[in-house]
């Protein structure tokens, strides 16, 4: 038994460690290589997974004032078919996956987390008041030139039912999808957020570097 987990161990660390040469973030649909590649690290030890997908995300500080951009989190559809295996029961093996994926198609996705702080919104705004507040947030996203979007989607940040929050929020997440063929896998991705306070918040992702 021992020596077929460390075999095992062994695989999934090679697996994990070729994938940066050898699987495309844009290879889609997905092919079996991709998705064996994908199931390996979704099975990998938790600290090697968060490790690779670091590069993925972009924390920024909280602002004197205003709302806050925390966050920039790119997802290509390389990560997608790792988050979709990572959600499977222990019984689910890497010719599930490839029954389950093969030919399947998911987006480029740029998600961005807002959150509230002491000066955004004002304490006693409530639900009703503050509407559709996300849609104040304008966001652009260039790589050579502007890539338009195939969906955007904004959502409230649910708060604990306990911590006094008028509104019941805490900030929002701003969900941009665009189609994969448009974006180029070896280009540099900018994200602008202009905030309704007048901040621009800017943050560059090296797509080279990901997949």
């Amino acid at each position: 038994m021992k020596t077929n987990i460390a075999l095992r161990m062994t695989a999934l660390m090679a697996a994990v460690a070729i994938i940066p040469t050898t699987i495309s973030a844009f290879d889609y649909p997905f092919s079996p290589q991709t998705i064996r590649a994908a199931y390996s690290l979704a099975e990998a030890p938790s600290d090697r997974l968060a490790d690779f997908l670091k590069p993925y995300r972009q924390d920024l500080a909280m602002p004197k004032t205003g709302p806050w951009v925390r966050s920039v989190r790119i997802q290509t559809p390389f990560t997608f078919l790792v988050y979709e295996i990572t959600r499977q029961g222990p019984n689910y093996h890497a010719n599930d996956a490839e029954r389950d994926f093969f030919g399947k198609h998911e987006p480029f996705r740029i998600q961005i987390e807002i959150a509230f702080t002491p000066t955004y919104p004002k304490p006693n705004d409530t639900a009703a008041a503050l509407g559709d507040f996300w849609n104040d947030f304008k966001v652009r996203v260039t790589q050579k030139g502007e890539v338009q979007p195939v969906k955007t989607i904004g959502k409230p940040s649910f708060a604990d039912p306990y911590d006094g929050t008028v509104s019941g929020y805490t900030g929002a997440e701003i969900d941009l999808d665009f189609d994969p063929k448009k974006i180029g896998a070896g280009d540099d991705t900018t994200v602008e957020v202009d905030t309704p306070d007048g901040q621009d918040v800017e943050v560059t992702f090296d797509l080279s570097s990901l997949q």
